[in-house]
This record gives C-alpha cells, sequence and structure tokens, in this order.
C-alpha cells in the first residue's frame, strides 16, 4: 500500500507518542491482571490508519481516538465489575462506551448475566481506552 507522504507524517506524529503511551499503559495493567485474565494492546498500523483517513470516518486525523486501544479479557461475565474496577483505580475515568452495558455495534454483551455473543470458552471483552485521559500526562512530563 502506497502511503501519502502527508498521511505519513500524521502517523508519525502520534506513533511515537502512542508508542509511550502503550509502555506506560501495559506497565500499568499487566502487573496488577487477576492470573486468568488475558491482557492485549495495540497501536495501529500506518496501513490501518491510512484506510481510516481515507474513509473520513472520523473528524480529526491528529486526534484518533483509536491510535492505542487495549483490551482486557475476563472469563465470565461477573468479573467485568473488577476489571472496570481496575483500570478506573490505574487511569482517570472521562467517558465509557457502550454507555450501558448489554449492548455495543459488535453486539457484545456485557451484562453481568450474559457471555460475550463473539467471543470464545464463554470469556467477556471490556475495552477500555485511556488514550484520552493519559496522554495529556505524557505531553506534560
Amino acid at each position: 500500500m502506497k502511503i501519502p507522504a502527508s498521511i505519513r507524517r500524521l502517523y508519525d506524529d502520534q506513533d511515537e507518542l502512542c508508542g509511550q503511551l502503550k509502555e506506560r499503559v501495559d506497565a500499568l495493567v499487566r502487573p496488577n491482571l487477576h492470573e486468568k485474565w488475558h491482557y492485549e494492546s495495540r497501536t495501529k498500523t500506518v496501513e490501518s490508519f491510512t484506510l481510516k483517513i481515507e474513509s473520513a470516518r472520523f473528524g480529526d486525523p491528529a486526534a484518533l481516538e483509536d491510535f492505542f486501544a487495549a483490551t482486557i479479557v475476563v472469563r465470565n461475565g461477573s468479573e467485568i465489575a473488577s476489571a472496570e474496577k481496575l483500570v478506573t483505580e490505574l487511569f482517570t475515568f472521562q467517558s465509557r462506551r457502550p454507555k450501558k452495558d448489554d449492548v455495543t455495534k459488535k453486539r457484545l454483551r456485557l451484562s453481568r448475566s450474559t457471555t460475550c455473543d463473539c467471543t470464545s470458552a464463554g470469556k467477556t471483552i471490556l475495552h477500555f481506552r485511556p488514550l484520552a485521559c493519559t496522554v495529556s500526562c505524557l505531553r506534560c512530563r
């Protein structure tokens, strides 16, 4: 895929900062996870970033919300509250998606009485986005 220079500059400007953010979030989250939980984090690839910009699916390409993303997978719905508590203890809460526990656009069910429709072995996925509350701290320090 050919990446236009202007998009490459936008990507590079965010990649270093979000790489630092990923390292900090990983260092905070990993040691605090329950031994049976699974954690993954990633920064967006330049190809994915380019496709998102070219499809015009968001407002400001210099402030892409999901440039960094992390996921905690818990064993069942009864552990969601514990995972949310961990995240809110480590990061400043700004907003939540989905606003309600029972539905997202991807049809995940995060209610305490059901398990996720799109995971195997009865695992439930809890997505969180600490980017908005952490990037400002990285820029100040």
